[in-house]
């Protein structure tokens, strides 16, 4: 079935690259035949033609394979007779998430926006990342795609000790074809930083690797990390940042089906973070008692520190013209701010990093 080709989407608007879409139904009657072929009571496989995702929840409970071909081309014909008569096992992945309704994708409270603008209010939560996020289940996720055969994964590992700030990490997995058929898998590496000051994804994708498996074969894929793959950009310091403590390697199928999963720590010499980039690598001071009030807002494990211990301050107005203060300095001037209270906030803090 063919969709999103110039013409009209259901409820009128345009379809096609240049016009935004107020569905993500099939076009025109295009559902209505689908079901009428399915109730014929034949096998039916669905072969999409689009160029986009689609609200065909129908189609993934009710038909029994769905072929996704994307737009391929003259010779697409073929490609598509090859997978459905077993020719070629199919090994593609999905390079976008396919949601239940339009209601859970990340633009749809931004779209169409106010008085001809578009607020891009997702921010870093975009594609996979808003999804996981917001714990929204999708149709089918990014990274996903099914083959004739079965590929199973063990053994994840890396080094024990701690990455230094030049160190190359290496990551390996042991992936199998458990299968009957010669096959290829995408093995996908993500990243989590459960300890991040700021908000971060709760995966980032890093990485992937394709491997082909004869029946019943091994392989060892190993992704290589740097400091770079641990960095965030914080806009409070106009830069990359890595911070030191623990990540988690997720290694999977899809960005929903992770198979193996192996911790390690990130190292930073005399100090809880390092700017990697732009400029020369510089290592950041850590948050302490005598950090400007400003710097330690700035980090969100701070923020909730100072609203423990300083709840009431934190909704005074005064806020902000004490930011460049330190916390020492507040107890002198702030009834607010007690010794005791800043005492407890430096030791907090330095158990941050």
């Amino acid at each position: 079935m063919r969709a999103g080709a110039a013409g009209r989407e259901p409820d009128g608007t345009p379809s096609g690259e240049a016009a935004s879409r107020a569905s993500l139904d099939l076009p025109g009657r295009q559902e209505e035949l689908l079901k009428a072929v399915a109730a014929l009571g034949k096998q039916v496989v669905l072969v999409l033609l689009n160029g986009r995702p689609l609200s065909i929840n129908w189609a993934a409970e009710h038909i029994p394979a769905i072929l996704e071909a994307w737009q391929p081309g003259s010779e697409g014909g073929h490609a598509v007779a090859d997978i459905l008569f077993g020719d070629v096992n199919p090994s593609g992945k999905l390079p976008t998430t396919f949601p239940w309704r339009l209601e859970d994708t990340p633009a749809y409270i931004n779209y169409p926006g106010e008085n001809g603008a578009v607020l891009y209010g997702e921010g870093i939560f975009v594609g996979y990342r808003y999804y996981d996020e917001k714990g929204i289940e999708p149709l089918f996720p990014f990274g996903h795609g099914l083959s004739y055969t079965t590929f199973t994964y063990a053994n994840p590992r890396c080094r024990a000790e701690p990455m230094g700030l030049d160190d190359t990490l290496q990551v390996s997995v042991d992936v199998t074809n458990a299968g009957p058929r010669a096959g290829q898998e995408v093995v996908q590496l993500y990243l989590r930083d459960p300890e991040c000051s700021l908000s971060r994804p709760p995966r980032e994708l890093k990485g992937f690797r394709k491997v082909s498996l004869a029946p019943g074969e091994t392989q060892t894929v190993t992704f290589a990390l740097t400091i770079r793959d641990l960095a965030f950009y914080d806009p409070a310091r106009s830069g990359w940042v890595a911070e030191a403590g623990e990540f988690v390697a997720l290694l999977g199928s899809s960005s929903r089906d992770i198979r193996a999963h192996v911790a390690f720590a990130l190292q930073v010499p005399g100090g809880g973070a390092v700017r990697v980039e732009p400029g020369p690598r510089t290592i950041l001071p850590r948050l302490t008692a005598d950090s400007p009030l400003a710097a330690i807002l700035a980090d969100r494990r701070g923020k909730a520190l100072l609203q423990k211990h300083l709840g009431p301050l934190m909704q005074s107005p005064r806020l902000r013209w004490m930011s460049g203060y330190t916390l020492r300095q507040l107890a002198g001037i702030s009834a607010g701010v007690s010794p005791q209270a800043v005492e407890a906030i430096g030791r907090e803090l330095a158990q941050l990093t």
